[in-house]
């Protein structure tokens, strides 16, 4: 009678518990899916391009122009965030309101309730800072020095934040490179909007800024993210920084290909935006292309074997 039949959905109010009972009960017995903040896709209501990443001639032929009111919901994105009832309410101090919410219930119920750290309070101003830094990567002993806390607890609460579902860390690439790299995890909170609340911002955020392209890096990462999910992708994302301070924002390994990518918030991608790729396309045979995400406007093939993609069309 239950062999194919009946379907259990099952949830919780607790990520991490949530995560230990299927393991423990249902192993093998039951398949995960991942609800995050909504897509762009969603938004747009069209069907997303980022699972054609890896095969740039069906890439740009779905391609299209800037929608008109793009830039506004840019900005609509990193004031209110991306959760439904936020991103959704018409006025942005209920969307604040929904936030703060959302902030005190996450400390309450997640980490108070279920006992995850001793000192609340050291793990709320932790949290902050994490928010503050956002698509960099972490250095335990500065923040164990600016917190009065010591890194091995630094690297709990980020583990913390990670398996509830708030981040994700990116490790970093190494492939057949011969050049010494960074070997710290990249922070990325699961929403831009919502990292830019954490950490006490308010309002809209001015395009041409340094703050405005961090948080376009976030948005990016995660709608790939959200994808790879939704999609059941066998894809797996890196970074890289050498020591020598060349950086590239995210490496995507795939089963056809190896992508190393760039994301810019300028509206022309110059010569230097496009040097890293570069470089790391001649240190690594297997990485076949580079791919930048921008603001720019052209679509394909702007440099050899570097392509740009408007954002808007992920």
């Amino acid at each position: 009678a239950h062999k194919g039949k009946i379907k259990f959905w099952i949830w919780g109010s607790s990520a991490r518990p949530t995560k230990r009972e299927r393991a423990e009960t249902l192993a093998g017995r039951v398949f995960t899916k991942i609800l995050m903040p909504l897509s762009q896709s969603e938004i747009e209501q069209q069907e997303s391009i980022i699972p054609s990443l890896n095969t740039p001639h069906k890439l740009f032929d779905r391609s299209g122009p800037e929608p008109l009111d793009y830039l506004e919901k840019l900005k609509k994105t990193f004031s209110q965030s991306l959760l439904p009832e936020a991103y959704l309410a018409e006025k942005q101090a209920d969307a604040h309101a929904l936030l703060e919410s959302y902030q005190s219930t996450y400390l309450e119920n997640e980490i108070r309730r279920e006992n995850l750290v001793r000192d609340i309070g050291s793990f709320q101003r932790f949290l902050t800072l994490a928010a503050s830094e956002d698509t960099t990567i972490v250095n335990h002993t500065a923040q164990a020095k600016v917190l009065g806390l010591s890194p091995p607890t630094i690297q709990n609460y980020y583990d913390i934040l990670e398996d509830t579902f708030i981040i994700t860390q990116l490790p970093a690439y190494s492939g057949s490179l011969r050049v010494q790299t960074s070997k710290s995890p990249k922070i990325y909170f699961a929403d831009a909007g919502l990292a830019r609340f954490i950490a006490g911002e308010r309002g809209e955020i001015e395009p041409a800024t340094r703050k405005f392209g961090n948080l376009l890096e976030s948005f990016v990462l995660e709608e790939i993210k959200k994808q790879i999910e939704y999609h059941q992708l066998p894809w797996k994302l890196f970074y890289l920084r050498t020591k020598t301070n060349v950086e590239v924002d995210l490496i995507i390994q795939t089963p056809g290909a190896t992508i190393a990518t760039e994301i810019k918030s300028s509206k022309k991608v110059d010569h230097q935006d496009i040097l890293p790729l570069k470089k790391l396309i001649q240190w690594d045979s297997s990485i076949k292309f580079g791919l930048i995400f921008s603001m720019d406007p052209r679509v394909g093939e702007i440099a050899p074997k570097i392509f740009n993609l408007p954002v808007w069309n992920l």
